[in-house]
């Protein structure tokens, strides 16, 4: 079993230390092979969310997705309610279409994709699910810049799945790509053209062409580590340097993407540890700098590595406050706040960036955490992921 399958399972276990009920608490600064999908959509919906005024995310344990109104001028919370996302101990990745109109969860325990038509007020409101197949675990989703295809990875049986998003939100099957090992992270270039896929187990980052009809085309692989053994998690891409967390060896790995093959540019920091765990990751662009921002599952903390024009990022990071296994990671489009799903306590992180703490100006400062649950089971809700609207 991979460090990934092991280490996050583990995590989305743990009881809950922290319950905060309604809104933020203010605290002090510191550190396929399935060719036949079924699709069981019932209902459509049509797309009303305002930008930026939203965050959602998923609770593993539960088997839910909280909803939150969220004010784009404190960066505060204000928890709506939860919608049922299929089997409990499965909900991981989330994402939301680029307009704001649907949400779509990967449950890992049953082998299926939830659809939701995002309405006013941050209220989900369900349209079916589509199944990936039993034993598939989907894990991760990446939706192109035009909300026109959705690709889950599934990370169980070694595959990946590509979807047509219907104008009311229902999904489509396209294509299913064999051969992975276990695919967990991808990402989709700004242009919509080409996507970049991390195989957890394999060690290898995937290269493939977005063609016009949604399908994708191999252009092969290329070691996660620049030649060492690796376990990558999750990507983001920043022009034409893509960053990948790699969570056994406890760094981030720089290639540059100009050209069709991905080209190693260095791990940071230089050295491997085992302890760190980074997850979730993200790019922050607050006042002058720009920062690769990764969420520590097991080190407690967010690290924020400035990025230098090469592209190689600064050592050594700079690290937040302390939060609980922080798993998934979430920048808002104005790079003023970022948020932790929290699976060590059942929270959600908030961070300010580019603020005081308490006095020094710091890349990202955290000023409250909230409980993804008012009434979590006794295992805690273990958040897993957390998105928001743009």
């Amino acid at each position: 079993m991979s460090k990934l399958s092991a280490a996050l399972k583990v995590f989305a276990f743990f009881p809950p230390l922290l319950v905060l009920v309604g809104t933020i608490g203010v605290i002090a600064c510191g550190k396929s092979i399935y060719p036949t999908v079924t699709p069981t959509n019932t209902s459509s919906s049509t797309a009303t969310a305002s930008p930026a005024t939203m965050a959602f995310v998923s609770n593993f344990n539960s088997g839910t997705i909280s909803e939150f109104k969220r004010n784009t001028t404190t960066g505060k919370l204000t928890r709506v309610g939860v919608v049922t996302s299929g089997a409990k101990k499965g909900p991981k990745g989330i994402a939301i279409t680029p307009a704001n109109g649907f949400l779509y969860s990967a449950n890992y325990g049953d082998g299926k994709i939830y659809e939701y038509s995002i309405g006013s007020n941050a209220v989900l409101t369900a349209l079916g699910n589509v199944s990936d197949g039993s034993g598939s675990g989907p894990s991760w989703i990446a939706i192109n810049p035009a909300g026109t295809f959705l690709y889950v990875t599934n990370f169980s049986n070694g595959t990946m799945s590509t979807w047509s998003i219907g104008s009311t939100g229902t999904l489509t099957a396209l294509q299913t790509i064999t051969g992975f090992s276990g695919p967990f992270g991808l990402v989709i270039n700004s242009a919509g053209s080409t996507m970049y896929v991390a195989d957890n187990t394999a060690g290898l980052i995937y290269t493939f062409t977005i063609n016009s009809g949604g399908t994708l085309t191999s252009n092969g692989s290329v070691a996660s580590l620049g030649g060492a053994t690796g376990a990558p998690g999750l990507l983001a891409i920043n022009g034409t340097n893509l960053y990948v967390d790699d969570i056994n060896n406890g760094v981030i790995t720089l290639f540059s993407v100009s050209g069709t093959t991905p080209v190693f540019g260095g791990n940071f920091p230089s050295t491997f540890a085992s302890n760190i765990d980074p997850i979730g990751i993200e790019i922050a662009s607050p006042s002058a700098a720009t920062y690769v921002m990764t969420a520590n599952q097991m080190a407690d903390n967010v690290w924020s590595f400035q990025i230098q024009s090469s592209g190689a990022l600064t050592l050594p990071p700079t690290s937040s406050s302390s939060v609980s296994n922080p798993t998934g990671l979430a920048v808002d489009p104005l790079s003023a706040f970022a948020y932790t799903a929290d699976q060590g306590d059942g929270t959600v992180g908030i961070f300010q960036l580019n603020v005081g703490c308490p006095t020094t100006i710091v890349p990202a400062c955290l000023i409250g955490t909230i409980a993804s649950e008012t009434s979590p089971p006794a295992d805690g809700s273990a958040p897993f992921d957390v998105v928001l609207t743009n």
